[in-house]
């Protein structure tokens, strides 16, 4: 069920209630009214009921803007809001600290990032122009604009990326795949994790990214291949304790 259906079925388990009680307190006037005063009342109330879901729909998105545990319960699986780190291996052969912010609601996800050298200077910076999540294939199809600071260049490309995570219903923890400018559309791999499902500053996340990398899996491109060798992957704590 996509979070869109979520969120009109909640609005409607609650909007049910509230008009069963107000029809049942008007039962008695009702009995008592004319033809006229019936038709009267069913506009009324038809437009009472639209009052209603608006109220009480606009009351959920507040809450869900105020609850990032709310929110994540609603999403579900799609749910991706939060700061994710991780790396590339750039064109020349250099790994690139990534650090990517999520802002989430409903119908929409916005992506902001940025790349830096293994030394902190930034390399690059970009933002998402159209994104989609498909939670039930487990993927994330994006297209950005970036800005190449060390080249000074603007250009466009994609992302495609597959989650890792518990179960088809649960969010991902990390996420692997790929980014390829529209220039050459040469793919150089890419993997990140979740590390807070607060939208960090890109500072405070990038003291963390050396830490988050040396963990993950190792990438190594040749060409527009992926290769990857084994390392030390963090796993979630109930894969963890179940391994133990």
């Amino acid at each position: 069920m996509s979070p869109e259906t979520k969120f009109h079925s909640l609005v409607l388990g609650l909007i049910v209630p509230l008009m069963f009680g107000v029809v049942a307190y008007l039962i008695p006037f009702i009995q008592r009214a004319t033809w006229l005063e019936v038709i009267g009342g069913a506009i009324a109330a038809f437009f009472a009921s639209a009052g209603a879901y608006k109220l009480v729909a606009a009351g959920l998105v507040w809450l869900l803007r105020q609850s990032r545990w709310l929110k994540s319960k609603l999403l579900g699986s799609y749910y991706m809001e939060g700061t994710w780190v991780g790396y590339f291996i750039g064109r020349g052969g250099h790994v690139r600290y990534v650090i990517e912010t999520f802002e989430q609601d409903l119908s929409s996800l916005i992506i902001r990032g940025a790349s830096y050298s293994t030394d902190h200077q930034r390399h690059g910076q970009w933002v998402s122009e159209a994104s989609f999540v498909d939670a039930h294939r487990g993927r994330l199809i994006y297209t950005y604009t970036c800005d190449i600071l060390s080249r000074g260049v603007a250009l466009q490309g994609v992302g495609t990326f597959q989650f890792e995570r518990e179960s088809e219903r649960a969010a991902p923890y990390r996420i692997e795949g790929y980014v390829a400018d529209l220039v050459d559309g040469r793919r150089l791999p890419v993997v990140e994790e979740k590390i807070s499902s607060r939208v960090l500053p890109f500072a405070d996340a990038l003291l963390k990214a050396k830490g988050v990398v040396e963990k993950m899996p190792k990438l190594v491109a040749e060409g527009t291949e992926i290769q990857q060798t084994s390392t030390r992957v963090a796993l979630p704590e109930s894969e963890r304790q179940r391994l133990t």
